[in-house]
């Protein structure tokens, strides 16, 4: 449908019914999936290898593919928010697991683990609604580049964050050196990509790397959840619209982008999430969202 020229996608498109509901939870390796119990539409994603540090493995690569092609094919009523973390306290993801790697003997081993760790991090990358990550002890290198596909991030002041792939003579091969310029900065993404340093949590909040960084693993999951909490009161289809608009706009021309919002934003004015919300403003009251 076009509207003054610009492009409108049908609202059916935002809210199908067809839509499966959150009950048949693939089957996963390596990441746990489970949806929060007190905050309605919230998911907790686990990365689930312990005894490594939670590094990345080929089969928690197809996990996240799976997973996030379960979860955007979930109601926007039931799926609002997604929290990822590690699967304890001391690890958010090791990263690269460098014991794989030393089994890697031919070309095309190692190009296989490569696009292993992009598919990952495409995965979370893709995940339609708001993500965030929950970094609490040791993220380096593929664990930082999957926090940075993801929307906030949270982490403890003790945490442990590091790019260091150029001490390997590599460099961040999954997307780090694409997003992390385009959160902190051309030059700052040049001093952490260049030395390898390593950075706790409240570096990584001067730098710009993380929004919070808060005392300890328990708080800063419960900073987490809390911004989840916020996500998950909001209108769901308004929240996915957004994160398409935000995360689209940035290779294209400002006209181009304003066309675009136009285009996500126009069937917003015609859902009844949004009628509700109007009659709640007029009332008073808070409205209660259902994603169509």
């Amino acid at each position: 449908m076009l509207h003054r020229g610009i492009k409108v996608i049908k609202i059916n498109h935002l809210a199908n019914p067809s839509l499966r509901n959150i009950t048949c939870i693939p089957q996963l390796e390596h990441v746990k999936f489970e949806m929060d119990k007190e905050i309605k539409g919230l998911g907790i994603v686990r990365f689930n290898r312990p005894e490594s540090r939670d590094a990345l493995s080929p089969e928690m690569a197809d996990s996240l593919v799976k997973l996030s092609n379960f979860l955007n094919e979930s109601r926007p009523s039931d799926m609002r928010c997604i929290i990822l973390t590690g699967s304890s306290e001391k690890s958010f993801s090791s990263g690269r697991d460098l014991k794989l790697s030393s089994q890697h003997d031919t070309e095309e081993k190692r190009y296989d683990y490569l696009m292993k760790c992009n598919d990952g991090v495409e995965a979370i990358n893709d995940i339609k609604v708001p993500t965030i990550a929950c970094i609490t002890g040791a993220a380096f290198g593929w664990g930082v580049e999957v926090a940075l596909a993801c929307d906030i991030r949270v982490a403890s002041d003790e945490a442990t964050l590091c790019l260091p792939e150029a001490s390997l003579a590599i460099f961040p091969g999954a997307g780090g050196t694409v997003r992390m310029p385009r959160i902190v900065g051309p030059a700052v993404a040049k001093y952490i990509i260049y030395t390898s340093k390593r950075f706790n949590g409240k570096e990584a909040k001067k730098l710009g790397v993380v929004n919070y960084s808060e005392e300890s693993a328990i708080m800063a999951m419960q900073k987490a959840k809390s911004i989840a909490k916020m996500i998950c009161d909001n209108g769901p289809l308004g929240c996915r619209a957004a994160k398409t608009v935000i995360n689209d706009q940035t290779d294209i021309s400002l006209k181009e982008a304003l066309s675009l919002s136009l285009e996500r934003r126009i069937p917003l004015s015609h859902t009844n999430d949004f009628k509700k919300a109007v009659e709640a403003f007029k009332n008073r009251s808070k409205p209660s969202f259902n994603g169509d």
